[in-house]
């Protein structure tokens, strides 16, 4: 039996012009654009701000956005961890 080799996707179309902001505009597009090109019934993008550095008031270190695509829809949660 082979093991699944990890895959790295990358293309997607930026928000703002910021690949590098997370949100759940980007979490949505990457799960939606994994079932889209693999042709898959559920799809999953996460993004978020790793840290230590590069947090915000707004989007803190730790912040992270799980998007999960199926053919019933698209739904993205928002957490700090």
């Amino acid at each position: 039996m082979n093991a699944p080799r990890p895959i790295l996707v990358t293309g997607f179309e930026p928000f703002g012009g910021d690949t590098m902001n997370p949100s759940e505009q980007v979490a949505r597009a990457m799960a939606e654009g994994v079932r889209s090109t693999f042709e898959t019934a559920v799809g999953v993008g996460i993004t978020g701000v790793a840290g230590p550095g590069g947090g915000s008031a707004e989007k803190p270190v730790g912040l992270v956005f799980i998007g999960v695509s199926t053919p019933q829809g698209t739904r993205v949660r928002r957490d700090v961890w």
